[in-house]
């Protein structure tokens, strides 16, 4: 029983994720109404950044030393900041629903291509 239990706090995790990150178009639609593209992006991130922080100081997780900085810095900058960026500004030109099945779409597209491509063990056929 104690199983079963787990199932429906997992399932309802998952329902609740996936509300809440689709509700988020929603809202980053009527934002930029009030702001432009980027300074919409800036207090989205600064406003994650602030709350990430706050949550790591009372978990006391350890800090990244030397070069990961370098790494983590260069990987907030393409792969979130720069999408975001670019998320934001087409919002404006069309709505949220092809916004978010075209961004989801190509990234699926884009992760399912390398992570197969990389992990795929040679074939003798080709």
């Amino acid at each position: 029983m104690k199983k079963l239990s787990g199932q429906y706090l997992y399932i309802f995790l998952l329902v609740t994720i996936i509300l809440l990150w689709s509700y988020g178009w929603v809202l980053t639609k009527m934002g930029l109404s009030y702001m432009g593209p980027f300074t919409f992006a800036a207090l989205r991130f600064l406003l994650a950044s602030l709350t990430m922080i706050i949550i790591l100081f009372f978990l006391k997780t350890p800090r990244p030393k030397g070069k990961e900085w370098m790494i983590l810095f260069i990987i907030g900058l393409l792969q979130t900041t720069a999408m975001f960026l670019f998320i934001n500004y087409g919002m404006m030109f069309v709505n949220v629903s092809k916004s978010s099945i075209v961004n989801y779409h190509f990234i699926s597209e884009q992760k399912s291509h390398f992570f197969a491509h990389s992990f795929r063990k040679p074939s003798p056929l080709f």
